[in-house]
């Protein structure tokens, strides 16, 4: 087991050549990108070294996602959206809430078509199955070139990852903040 950070770089460095391209020839601009690389980096090492079982609760792991292509996560260690596979998940490890938060959605206005700019909350109640990061960060790129209203975007966002997760509606909210525009902001729940 490798203790520091620096090394298991290092070793993922060395281990480069078998996955390819890690970086796709991205330079990164602040200190803030570097650490967002590296722990990039660190992650797809991390998943090299798993036997496909979970060391701790000795299950499989798998990925699911709203099209329900099983098999291995997709979205997670690729960088842009050539990799974005659905909303992928994991079995639950034994939490009972989730909230993920997220502000880098953008939709267009379906009238204006002017950016509306949103901070999303999703918080969920699980049974069997968690919702993988990257892969809802993909998911809620996909809107910034469609037309949405507010609450209708909250309400689709709600279905979608409910069915990912093989939850009700109601075990998932959606919260939608959108950021001021012409003076008025928004607020949407489902």
């Amino acid at each position: 087991m490798v203790s520091d950070a620096d090394a298991l770089l290092r070793e993922w460095h060395e281990k480069e050549r078998d996955f390819g391209q890690l970086y796709l020839e991205y330079e990164p601009l602040t200190p803030h990108d570097q650490v967002v690389l590296e722990d990039l980096a660190v992650t797809m090492l991390v998943n090299s070294r798993v036997d496909d079982v979970d060391p701790l609760h000795g299950s499989r792991l798998r990925a699911v996602s709203v099209d329900s292509r099983p098999g291995e996560f997709v979205a997670l260690g690729q960088a842009g959206s050539d990799a974005y596979a659905g909303l992928e998940t994991f079995p639950n490890p034994g939490v009972e809430r989730v909230e993920m938060t997220s502000d880098e959605l953008t939709a267009l206005c379906p009238i204006t078509a002017q950016p509306d700019l949103y901070v999303a909350t999703i918080e969920f109640w699980p049974h069997d199955l968690c919702l993988e990061s990257k892969s809802l960060k993909l998911y809620l790129r996909q809107f910034r070139d469609e037309g949405h209203f507010c609450e209708a975007l909250a309400v689709r966002i709600r279905d979608d990852v409910a069915e990912a997760l093989q939850l009700e509606p109601d075990k998932v909210r959606v919260t939608l903040k959108q950021k001021s525009r012409g003076g008025i902001s928004i607020v949407a729940a489902t």
